[in-house]
């Protein structure tokens, strides 16, 4: 997934917030920083590469995400992917949250 290396990229920070969370119906990744963010709506009125790329690549998958962002605002960015296995949905429920330091 190509999230923290665009949150990289384009936020102009080098602190994020990646959280892992395994539900009993799917995995919800969020990536979060505090840079500049950007507006979303004018951004997917864009042509070329970013918010509209995402949700064509989330939509094939079968996933879904939302992006939340605002001018000087920072990003958090949730992708929901649903378990096609039943093996792993009887997972037990577990989160993993770690900062993200980027030299």
């Amino acid at each position: 997934m190509s999230l923290p290396h665009n949150a990289a990229k384009h936020s102009q920070t080098r602190h994020f917030k990646l959280q892992m969370r395994n539900a009993s119906s799917e995995l919800h990744l969020a990536i979060a920083d505090s840079g500049v963010g950007f507006d979303p709506v004018s951004a997917t009125n864009r042509q070329g590469p970013g918010p509209v790329s995402m949700q064509e690549r989330a939509k094939l998958a079968h996933e879904t995400i939302v992006i939340d962002s605002k001018p000087m605002g920072g990003t958090t960015i949730h992708v929901h992917m649903p378990f096609s296995s039943k093996k792993i949905r009887k997972a037990s429920t577990r989160q993993v949250t770690s900062d993200v330091v980027c030299i």
